[in-house]
């Protein structure tokens, strides 16, 4: 075990971010599956570095982004709420052990293994694990995992981005300076002007769901059977191709392409023509956060016509994504307080959410696609989730040939057949429109199934 040392210009506490707190709320939901939410990592490491300089290069990224040192706390009003705390100077303790096979990956796999099955809790603990995997005394893995209350996504690329420029010699010092850290913006956010802003999105939540009512899987469907909490995937081969081709054609972005593929699959299945779905956002445009290193992302609304066709559907899509920041900034217990029914009913006014990430580099291996031609695809039920409040969430993933889909769901609302259509239907839509327009109610790319049920 090394105790990684660090020193940093500021040690402070203060509350919680909005998406920190919406994050431990679903830490606390989950529990004792929580371990789900963290983000295990496993990065390889360049030969010829010496162990003094990989740990150096480690010290100075956690001195760098205050979220890796810091521990959260109860606030002491015995509601379970916290308050984040920024240590100034200290030490991380980072185990290095030894490989004892020929590349090293076995040990950092079991190694990551360890860290992120285990989950993160209040108290003095960092909200991040790091571990070393050395053979003959170079470095070889960096592996751990890190709390959804200290990164998202495109946090994650930030700290790799950082982590390999301090490997390659940049001097921490000269380094861009990181001007809004998560006590920042907690602070920005508890402020007259968060406030007020906090307000005005509470109001475009309630207008949103007046103009474009909640539908989706609001009845019961089956509260009995295993298992309670169904997954299923897609691969598709070749289909990022597609979709783009499409967006092309639009004039359009990707992901408003695939959102729309989403949305028209939803619609088909539950025969809607008009509903509000809720969507992930980075909520990145401020330019100071670019370099910020916490979990920013929340959910926006985004209100949903069919239209005539696809291709409409698309195009009305594709300026409401371009708004989702409006309503994607807010603090959850608020936001709960304006829909009391959904909250009482789910746990949480944010009862679904879609979620679409493009990858500019290939998406992680998996058997079941590597063994597709191109056009082809597989979508099969796979291991539940152990749990979640949500009635659904849908993910879309592509590197720009293959797409992976995942949708899991609470069987109350929404069972596996029915996933099982939405993701084919994903596939037949984008497959078929890449040919041409596709006119509203899109039967002509759903003949796999029957229509939803509405």
């Amino acid at each position: 075990m090394h105790e990684l040392t660090f020193q940093s210009h500021r040690g402070d506490a203060g509350p919680t971010t909005w998406g920190q707190r919406e994050q431990w709320e679903t830490v606390l939901a989950n529990r004792p599956h929580d371990y789900r939410f963290n983000e295990p990592f496993l990065y390889s490491l360049p030969r010829g570095l010496t162990l003094t300089r990989v740990l150096a290069a480690l010290g100075a990224l956690v001195e760098r982004h205050e979220g890796l040192r810091t521990a959260f706390l109860p606030d002491g009003d015995g509601d379970g709420s916290l308050r984040q705390a920024v240590v100034r100077e200290g030490s991380v303790p980072v185990p290095v052990v030894k490989a004892g096979t020929r590349s090293g990956l076995a040990e950092a796999r079991e190694l990551m293994g360890e860290a992120s099955s285990r989950g993160f809790v209040a108290g003095p603990e960092f909200h991040a694990r790091l571990a070393l995997v050395v053979q003959h005394g170079q470095p070889r893995w960096l592996t751990g995992a890190l709390s959804h209350l200290v990164i998202d996504r495109t946090s994650m690329r930030i700290l790799e981005r950082d982590f390999r420029a301090l490997l390659d010699g940049a001097d921490s010092r000269r380094l861009p300076p990181i001007t809004h850290q998560p006590l920042d913006q907690a602070a920005e956010e508890q402020s007259a002007q968060g406030q007020a802003r906090l307000e005005k999105t509470l109001r475009r939540w309630r207008t949103g769901f007046e103009t474009a009512p909640r539908s989706l899987f609001r009845t019961t469907v089956d509260d009995s059977s295993e298992p309670r909490f169904p997954t299923v995937e897609l691969y598709a081969k070749g289909l990022g191709a597609r979709a783009q081709s499409i967006a092309t054609k639009l004039n359009v972005r990707p992901s408003a392409v695939f959102v729309a593929a989403g949305a028209a699959a939803l619609a088909w299945v539950q025969r809607l023509d008009r509903f509000g779905m809720i969507m992930t956002c980075s909520n990145r445009g401020d330019p100071r956060t670019k370099d910020h290193v916490g979990p920013l992302a929340q959910q926006g609304l985004v209100p949903v016509e069919t239209g005539a066709s696809f291709y409409d559907m698309v195009t009305r899509i594709w300026p409401a994504l371009l708004l989702t920041y409006r309503t994607s900034s807010y603090d959850l217990a608020a936001l709960d307080a304006v829909f009391p029914d959904v909250t009482e009913e789910c746990g949480t006014s944010v009862d679904h959410f879609v979620n679409f990430m493009g990858y500019d580099e290939p998406l992680p291996y998996d058997p079941r696609a590597a063994r597709l031609a191109d056009g082809e695809s597989v979508c099969e039920t796979v291991a539940p989730v152990p749990s979640t409040r949500l009635r659904f969430g849908l993910f879309l993933d592509s590197d720009g040939d293959i797409v992976r889909g995942r949708m899991f769901g609470n069987r109350r609302y929404v069972d596996a057949e029915t996933m099982h259509a939405v993701l084919c239907g994903v596939n037949d839509l984008l497959s078929t429109a890449a040919n041409g327009d596709v006119d509203w109610p899109v039967d002509s790319a759903f003949t796999r199934f029957a229509r939803g049920r509405g």
